[in-house]
């Protein structure tokens, strides 16, 4: 975990040292909570409960509009995952199903995948990100196992 990142309390932006926004859609348990060096109650209003629901949505309606085998197979390669890795990141289960010849319209459907998982009790969130290789070098989540095997 980065320790030059921080939080705001109130609307959850996460900043570097500097004071420079760092994109990020996860709430970071682990990242220090500061007041927001963006004066967060006067220059600007975020509901995250609407930022939330619309997310949600997305991934769902991608992950019930991806097709049927690719949405078994990555459930079965994450599930695979979860049991050979103690810890990972989505970026790790992406690399495995794009070996796949499977393919889905919309990369959010992986976000399904992941969903689908935690419901399962196959993983959980650890609090901790790292930024991501792929995107907009957003932060994302590393993923605990709860069903790890050595």
């Amino acid at each position: 975990m980065n320790a030059y990142l921080r939080q705001c309390p109130e609307c959850r932006i996460i900043t570097d040292s500097a004071g420079k926004r760092i994109p990020s859609i996860v709430v970071l348990k682990s990242v220090p909570q500061i007041k927001c060096l963006h004066d967060c109650m006067k220059k600007h209003v975020v509901d995250h409960k609407k930022m939330q629901e619309v997310t949600e949505d997305g991934i769902k309606r991608s992950f019930e509009n991806a097709h049927e085998e690719w949405r078994a197979m990555a459930l079965h390669h994450l599930h695979q995952l979860c049991i050979s890795k103690e810890t990972f990141t989505v970026n790790d289960l992406r690399d495995i199903v794009r070996s796949s010849p499977l393919k889905t319209h919309d990369n959010r459907a992986m976000g399904g995948v992941i969903v689908t998982g935690k419901k399962n009790g196959w993983l959980a969130p650890t609090g901790e990100s790292i930024p991501s290789v792929i995107g907009h070098k957003v932060h994302i989540q590393i993923w605990k196992s709860l069903i790890y095997k050595q």
